[in-house]
């Protein structure tokens, strides 16, 4: 440490002025104690121990930040992070073609939902056509990743839910929507959780009190699990 800046550091100390952080670089390297020990003006004992009084607080305070630093962020990020998830699982659906006084037209149609991978925060769809004479079914499967609050714990749980939509009119490539129907949000098991549903044709060609056997309608049932 040069002679000039050997005497700003201890004019300081004699004033009572705070320390600089350059001040407490060179108090760490030990060049600064070292020369007010040697200096003949420092020869008063309680500037030394100012000097020490000084430097101990802010050597803990710069061990203890350290400390906090060292800890890797990207570490403590993924350990928060749930692993991801597949989901799966089959569906049937049973459409009937209400068509008096002729025999009705009607189909059962099983379909693979195929295995999907989910990161924790997103979502993914499943979208399955199904038509029968002049009866289509549209139904669309949603399985989501997300936190679920249980016991006021929050914990990372896998969705599903379904909404249906019928349309019926001269042929299955009809737009005249007639009704819809689906399955409300819920949790997903490892096993599979099951959903059922009936979609029905509510349009005005049939009286309010016509039974469903005696319409158009669609019985929706699948099984979503999340492994």
């Amino acid at each position: 440490m040069n002679s000039t800046l050997r005497e700003v550091l201890l004019r300081r100390l004699r004033g009572g002025e705070p320390m600089m952080s350059s001040d407490y670089l060179a108090f760490m390297s030990g060049v600064f104690v070292s020369s007010v020990k040697s200096t003949p003006q420092c020869k008063d004992r309680s500037l030394e121990m100012s000097v020490r009084r000084r430097l101990v607080p802010m050597a803990t305070l710069a061990a203890t930040t350290a400390a906090v630093l060292a800890v890797p962020v990207t570490a403590a990020h993924a350990a928060t992070t749930p692993p991801a998830k597949v989901v799966g699982g089959s569906m049937n659906i049973f459409i009937s073609d209400e068509d008096s006084p002729d025999p009705d037209d009607e189909q059962s149609f099983s379909v693979a939902l195929g295995a999907r991978t989910l990161q924790f925060g997103t979502s993914t769809e499943w979208v399955v056509t199904r038509c029968v004479d002049e009866v289509r079914v549209v139904t669309v499967i949603d399985a989501s990743y997300r936190n679920n609050l249980e016991n006021g714990v929050q914990v990372p749980r896998v969705f599903a839910q379904a909404r249906s939509s019928l349309f019926e009119g001269a042929s299955c490539s009809t737009t005249d929507w007639d009704g819809f129907g689906g399955a409300n949000d819920k949790v997903v098991s490892t096993s599979g959780t099951p959903f059922n549903y009936t979609v029905v044709n509510s349009s005005d060609e049939y009286d309010f009190g016509t039974p469903t056997s005696a319409r158009d309608f669609a019985q929706v049932s699948f099984t979503v699990n999340a492994k």
